[in-house]
């Protein structure tokens, strides 16, 4: 006997959704990309630099598709430029928009390139004849700054120093150089720049170090680098800068080293020098400054080389307060109209190596008290109106050039000469002397004089 087949029936709600069900599970569409999302959406970036993007695919579901090629395209080349894999490196200042494909979907990211530190140096690479340094080594790379030739930065990758001392930079110092408010260092010395210096370098806040000399700067001294708080060392010497000597770099109370010797630089010494009480070293020497040696110098205690030999135009005394610079080694006035006599508080310099008072009008005689100068090495005080005998306590000292040709000065070589193992000692054409005895004139000869006559008796 045949099993009689069983019958399922399903209520007609339920029978409707099972077709359907199954209707949809034979028509089930593939996954298809359907948007793009971009990181970062808006780039801004410094020129020669590089700004990785990256895509996200979804499909129609929103599932990830990771088995996708996105293709990248910039409308301006000439700006930003993208490769196959979404790498944007910039090339000028401007505007473009990077676009991402996929299938039918697309994404656009707006890029602006800004100059900021990278293009600031650029700046200065075009305007400093980059083109022909003779180091530049990843300069206008997309390479870190660090990796530039004389670019130091932070941890952050704040450009903290630019050192490019004679490098071949020719041209002139660009404005741009004060927006890197982190520097720290700024070295062009010895090259051939040209131009005036950029009174924005007065922005540079955290400079310590700003050397300039050696190159073929002209103008001004920016009264703006007064505003300089944290510098330490200013140099500008052997330019061709011109006009007076700012005061406000009186402000510059960190100062250790103000370098302005051989430039053009015209009208007094400012008094406001005598601020700087940190200050080491002060080199004025060949300019055209005029009027009076400032008192006030004698406030910088911590002096060891004051320098302004000339060109014959500062007139009036020396100071009686560059007495006070006990720490002074260098004192050089020399080639200038000072008159007066020489002030005997010169003898408290207990640390002088130099002393070069020559080409001056200075009058009276020589303080005895110059012979307690014991590390005293030179001393000059021709070309002067010195008069009366050379004192004998200079016998004292360890001289190794002496030079009183040219004065007024008078009388016998005093025979405490002898001791001194002077190298260098001119006495023509004043009214010294030499004695007859055969020790002192044995000791002339040793020391090579370059002298007038030998006494009468």
């Amino acid at each position: 006997m045949k099993p009689t087949p069983r019958v399922v029936s399903y209520p007609h709600r339920t029978l409707a959704l099972v077709v359907a069900a199954l209707a949809g599970a034979c028509s089930t569409e593939p996954p298809s990309p359907t948007t793009i999302t971009i990181t970062p959406s808006l780039a801004t970036m410094d020129l020669a630099e590089e700004l990785q993007l990256a895509a996200v695919v979804r499909d129609q579901n929103g599932q990830v598709m990771t088995d996708v090629a996105v293709t990248w395209s910039s409308d301006l080349n000439s700006i930003a430029s993208v490769t196959d894999g979404g790498l944007v490196t910039s090339v000028v200042a401007g505007e473009t928009w990077v676009h991402a494909k996929v299938g039918t979907a697309t994404k656009i990211v707006v890029v602006v390139v800004v100059p900021g530190p990278r293009g600031w140096l650029l700046k200065a690479f075009d305007e400093l004849n980059g083109s022909d340094w003779t180091e530049s080594a990843n300069w206008g790379t997309t390479a870190p700054l660090t990796e530039w030739y004389g670019v130091t930065t932070d941890a952050e990758g704040n450009v903290t120093g630019l050192t490019l001392a004679d490098n071949r930079l020719a041209g002139t110092i660009p404005s741009e150089l004060g927006m890197l408010t982190s520097l720290e260092f700024l070295d062009l010395n010895d090259n051939i720049a040209t131009g005036l210096i950029p009174r924005e370098l007065g922005n540079l806040w955290n400079l310590e170090s700003l050397r300039l000399d050696h190159n073929r700067l002209t103008g001004p001294i920016p009264a703006e680098l007064g505003n300089l708080e944290n510098l330490q060392r200013l140099g500008l010497a052997f330019n061709d800068l011109a006009g007076p000597i700012p005061s406000e770099l009186g402000n510059l109370r960190q100062l250790e080293y103000l370098l302005l010797r051989d430039n053009q630089l015209e009208g007094p010494i400012p008094p406001q020098l005598g601020n700087l009480q940190e200050l080491v070293a002060l080199t004025l020497s060949s300019n055209d400054l005029t009027g009076a040696i400032p008192s006030e110098l004698g406030n910088l205690r911590n002096l060891t080389r004051l320098d302004v030999a000339g060109l014959g135009r500062l007139t009036g005394r020396i100071p009686v307060e560059l007495g006070n610079l006990r720490n002074l080694e260098r004192l050089d006035l020399s080639g200038h109209q000072l008159t007066g006599e020489i002030p005997p508080e010169l003898g408290n310099l207990g640390n002088l190596r130099d002393l070069f008072l020559g080409g001056n009008k200075l009058t009276g005689s020589i303080p005895p008290g110059l012979g307690d100068l014991r590390h005293l090495r030179r001393l000059a005080l021709n070309f002067t109106s010195l008069t009366g005998p050379l004192p004998p306590e200079l016998g004292k000292l360890d001289l190794e050039l002496l030079a009183v040709n040219h004065s007024t000065l008078s009388g016998r070589l005093p025979s405490e000469l002898i001791g001194m193992p002077l190298e260098s000692f001119f006495w023509g054409d004043s009214g010294l002397c030499a004695p007859l005895d055969d020790a002192f004139q044995k000791w002339l000869r040793r020391v090579g004089q370059r002298g007038g006559p030998k006494c009468s008796s």
